[in-house]
């Protein structure tokens, strides 16, 4: 992959697939009705992080590897990176770590 370093405390996810969304009926259910999933990806590359106010660098809690969740409607900031789709998050947006 080429490299892609995220400034700050921004974090490069790249998301894990997953199969269409059905009801319990068997219906398709539209993207559109499902902003508010809960999706994974895998952290391909951390930020530095970012400094206090008093100038000390608050260090990044995830790593590359890690499974994070995140929402569907905060994953705007798509990236393509030969050919494939990854999202950078503040790493704030990221809901937490997958154990």
């Amino acid at each position: 992959m080429k490299q892609f370093k995220p400034l700050g405390d921004r974090v490069l996810v790249k998301p894990i697939k997953v199969s269409e969304t059905k009801s319990s009926g068997g219906i398709i259910v539209s993207e559109s009705m499902t902003e508010a999933q809960k999706l994974e990806g895998e952290v391909i590359e951390v930020g530095t992080g970012i400094f206090s106010q008093n100038g000390s660098r608050i260090p990044m809690t995830v790593k590359r590897g890690d499974i994070v969740i995140y929402e569907k409607a905060q994953a705007n900031n798509r990236i393509k990176l030969e050919g494939e789709t990854h999202f950078l998050f503040n790493e704030h947006t990221l809901l937490g770590i997958k154990g």
